[in-house]
């Protein structure tokens, strides 16, 4: 298998995985919309709404936020200014779209890492949510994976647009999910 096959072969698979992670998102959100509803309800009609429905909202959208990263990534979804960049030579029109994604890699992997630390320190001291005492470890690591899928996106796209440098077709590739 030559290597355009390979990383066509890499990107069906993170498309995959990448799903997956957009699952969090959307049950996230969905869970959201449907507190939210239930806590009004419970508010008005009974007077009596759901004992930290505020905490549990919060520690929900903190992890569908992070999960929608990469699914954004992978579908071309974050907002791209090419109005200068177009007008550069493939060469060094493609060069300066690779670094780009190699720093935003490098800035998303530094912090899935944080992450990582802030949930074993999140673990080791024990820190709970105010009102319903929730541990809050899980949530900083689901954010670094998160995260990490993040980061391997972007990775992706920043190696496609390496190979758009030297590949005119790799090049029309990139070029036709700028418009």
């Amino acid at each position: 298998m030559d290597s355009k096959g390979k990383m066509r072969k890499f990107e069906n698979a993170l498309n995959r995985v990448i799903g997956w992670v957009s699952i969090v998102s959307y049950a996230g959100f969905f869970f959201i919309m449907a507190l939210t509803v239930i806590d009004v309800f419970m508010r008005f009609a009974f007077n009596n709404p759901i004992l930290g429905s505020y905490e549990i909202i919060e520690r929900t959208v903190f992890c569908g936020v992070f999960a929608s990263f990469a699914y954004a990534q992978m579908h071309k979804s974050h907002i791209r200014i090419t109005m200068l960049v177009r007008l550069f030579p493939r060469v060094l029109r493609y060069a300066c779209v690779a670094f780009t994604g190699f720093l935003s890699a490098a800035i998303v992997l530094a912090m899935a890492y944080a992450a990582v630390i802030q949930a074993r320190t999140a673990f080791t001291a024990h820190y709970v949510t105010g009102v319903l005492k929730i541990p809050l470890y899980p949530f900083y690591w689901i954010e670094g994976a998160m995260m990490f899928a993040f980061f391997v996106t972007l990775l992706f796209d920043a190696v496609k647009s390496m190979t758009a440098i030297f590949d005119e077709k790799a090049a029309r590739e990139i070029q036709s999910t700028w418009d």
